[in-house]
């Protein structure tokens, strides 16, 4: 599906001119694009691009966490609270794009999936890359059961094997996991092959990568709520999946696939580990804080290829 972007000037209300807003020349905001079938259609501030005559860029692509759910209170997307201002201050990925001095691209939607996440990617890179130098590219994966709303869509995709039934057949859930994450990384390597000048790096918020294999890009092994745990005093290791209803349905659905039981409960183990430390966590409700973001953008700072 291709939908043709509606840009359009945003205008700062206040005077401040800390992070983007110092030599902020102009602010695109876009919000006619794909968003998840189950995600109110008229969600905004889901796309925008500050332009301050940078010759590099810094391009965010993700969901609610690079969105800035539920910051300072002031975001609800749910409830139709928007505000960009509180984007553009306190979001990971405008303090990545202020700590490299850069322009800023985002593209993030709250309840988004990897298939959308990952198909944005060539339309993004061919309107912005042409105009920069040099485009650092951060792209999060979230867990892997949202596409079950969007199974239709990925017909003539690789990821449609997924949720076939003959392919499914003795396949483990692990097996699933580290196919359905080969596939958007194998994509995510073919569609940014071409740019010379762009450096990629890939994380999770959710879920731990299948694999630490080598990609032309750089992927972040440790994941955003591993991260948190850490700097929080607290230990967690993220599961592979991350949605225990949905597990158990798509086992129903698919009764040829191999289901463990020791690794299912592993996997129920660290997703109530994880969500235990959310509930408890001053940091996280259950989205991250202003804080949180700030923390985590300095951590991609300095583990991000460049």
């Amino acid at each position: 599906m291709t939908i043709k972007p509606k840009w359009y000037e945003h205008t700062p209300w206040h005077p401040y001119k800390d992070g983007l807003f110092n030599g902020c020349k102009k602010i695109l905001k876009n919000d006619n694009n794909i968003k998840p079938p189950h995600i109110n259609q008229s969600t905004q501030n889901t796309e925008f691009w500050v332009k301050r005559n940078k010759k590099e860029c810094t391009v965010v692509i993700g969901e609610s966490w690079t969105y800035g759910e539920s910051l300072n209170d002031r975001i609800l997307a749910a409830h139709g609270k928007f505000d960009l201002e509180t984007q553009l201050t306190h979001c990971w990925g405008t303090q990545v794009a202020t700590l490299l001095d850069t322009d800023y691209y985002q593209y993030a939607v709250p309840g988004n999936n990897n298939f959308t996440m990952f198909n944005s990617v060539k339309r993004i890179l061919s309107t912005v890359y042409p105009l920069y130098d040099t485009v650092y590219l951060l792209v999060q994966m979230t867990e892997p059961s949202r596409e079950d709303v969007i199974v239709n869509e990925l017909k003539g995709h690789p990821m449609s094997k997924l949720y076939n039934p003959e392919w499914l057949k003795g396949v483990s859930v692990k097996e699933w996991c580290v196919k359905n994450e080969a596939i958007l990384l194998k994509q995510l390597e073919n569609d940014i092959a071409k740019y010379n000048n762009l450096k990629t790096t890939v994380w999770k918020n959710f879920c731990k990568f299948q694999t630490n294999k080598d990609y032309s890009f750089k992927t972040l092994q440790e994941t955003w709520m591993e991260f948190s745990a850490r700097i929080n005093g607290h230990k967690i290791e993220s599961p592979d999946l991350y949605v225990a209803g949905w597990i158990d349905g798509f086992l129903k659905q698919h009764k040829m696939m191999k289901s463990k039981a020791k690794y299912l409960n592993q996997q129920l183990d660290l997703i109530e580990a994880s969500n235990k430390f959310l509930e408890e966590s001053n940091d996280h409700k259950p989205h991250p804080s202003a804080s949180n973001h700030r923390l985590w953008a300095y951590n991609v700072f300095n583990l991000m290829k460049k």
